[in-house]
């Protein structure tokens, strides 16, 4: 059984391959939640999203908007005192960290169901992460051309397409067990 823990403040998410299934749990503050996904219903497509916590954001912007508004103002001379500035730069500087330490990208894996398999992308790190997404993808191809090919006597055509649509298997394969039927 494999697992990848990811944390990026403030959630942990946990993903579990079992030999039939994906576990998603996350955890938040507010709440834990976990969902399993049959490998029938993951599809090979994934898409990219970001994430800003908005407050953080909207406070980060407006103190850099004031302090070049600030900065120019003291260039003009309608200001004497470079205090403001500075103290102002200093908290556009911090809102900017806090900003960048709660910003997220995630990989959403596609799937049949009406719930999402949703990762945070290259948590803990670019390698790990993208060892586990190729582990999970080969359990996922092992486990269908097990369950529906190899181990189906009694396998019709629309199981072949679509095993073959979803790249378990080859169009040889699928050639050959479609001349059996």
């Amino acid at each position: 059984m494999h697992r990848l823990k990811q944390k990026k403040f403030p959630e942990t998410r946990t993903i579990i391959l079992h030999e039939d299934r994906v576990e998603l749990i996350v955890n938040n503050r507010k709440f834990e939640n976990s969902t399993f996904f049959k490998y029938e219903d993951i599809l090979t497509g994934k898409k990219f999203s970001s994430s800003k916590a908005q407050p953080n954001y909207g406070l980060y912007v407006i103190s850099r908007n004031t302090t070049i508004v600030l900065f120019f103002l003291k260039i003009f001379g309608a200001i004497e005192s470079w205090s403001s500035v500075l103290a102002l730069l200093c908290s556009t500087i911090i809102m900017f960290l806090i900003h960048a330490f709660t910003f997220k990208t995630y990989v959403e894996l596609e799937t049949n169901s009406d719930e999402e398999l949703v990762l945070i992308k290259d948590n803990p790190d670019e390698s790990k992460f993208e060892k586990f997404i190729e582990t999970l993808y080969k359990n996922r191809t092992e486990y269908l051309k097990k369950t529906y090919y190899s181990n189906n006597k009694h396998i019709n055509e629309e199981t072949l397409n679509w095993l073959l649509d979803q790249n378990i298997i080859t169009q040889h394969e699928h050639d050959i067990r479609i001349d059996f039927l």
